[in-house]
């Protein structure tokens, strides 16, 4: 595999936590990718902690970008707008991914070309069945099903690049479930499925929606 691939981060006074994200990214076993970060007016040291951290990492493939607070749609917008890669990953400034998590991600787009979209779960979660579809492994989520239940947590999710010139970016507008919007609009055109296994971890043991870390 030679993709590269782009790993968006909004932050919002995460100075207690964006550090340890980082390192996540730093242990990846997967290594052809590049970070943006942006900075949606934090108040507190989150600017110095990231900086301080790629000086003495010497973080060549790490972009750090700064706005006034806007919320983390136009974060996440941002990033996309800059982002370079063939895959796009969204990771929040309070979660950790496990070290093989691009890799495991990559490894099924490549031997699933039709697959166009792939979340995971987090934080140990396994899902048995939903509505009586017993799940697998590895499961087609469609915009109908996705309507029931979000199961597309922003941290795990990997698509592909193309995905943003057709659907566009996340409503600003919106002030909850922005992501679950936007994934219903990818999923209505593109093959979603769910990797039925835990690749993520809350630094902070966060519930899975609406929490700190987010703008």
């Amino acid at each position: 595999m030679n993709f590269l691939v782009s790993i968006i981060i909004p932050v919002y006074n995460s100075k207690n936590t964006i550090e340890s994200v980082l390192k996540s990214l730093l242990n990846q076993s997967y290594k052809k990718f590049e970070i943006i970060i942006i900075n949606d007016g934090s108040t507190d040291e989150s600017e110095q902690i990231i900086k301080e951290f790629v000086r003495l990492n010497k973080m060549q493939n790490l972009r750090y970008y700064y706005q006034l607070n806007k919320g983390v749609s136009s974060a996440r917008n941002f990033g996309l707008k800059k982002a370079l890669g063939d895959y796009i990953m969204f990771l929040d400034s309070d979660d950790l991914w496990v070290k093989d998590k691009i890799k495991i991600q990559l490894e099924i787009f490549e031997k699933n070309p039709h697959i166009d979209f792939l979340g995971a779960n987090r934080d140990g979660l396994k899902i048995r069945s939903f509505l009586g579809k017993k799940f697998n492994k590895i499961n087609f989520i469609s915009d109908k099903f996705l309507m029931y239940k979000n199961f597309f947590m922003t941290s795990t999710v990997a698509f592909k690049r193309e995905i943003i010139s057709e659907i566009g970016f996340f409503d600003e507008s919106m002030s909850y479930s922005e992501d679950w919007e936007y994934f219903l609009r990818i999923a209505y055109k593109y093959n979603c499925y769910l990797y039925n296994e835990s690749l993520v971890n809350s630094v902070i043991n966060k519930p899975a929606y609406g929490h700190s870390g987010l703008s």
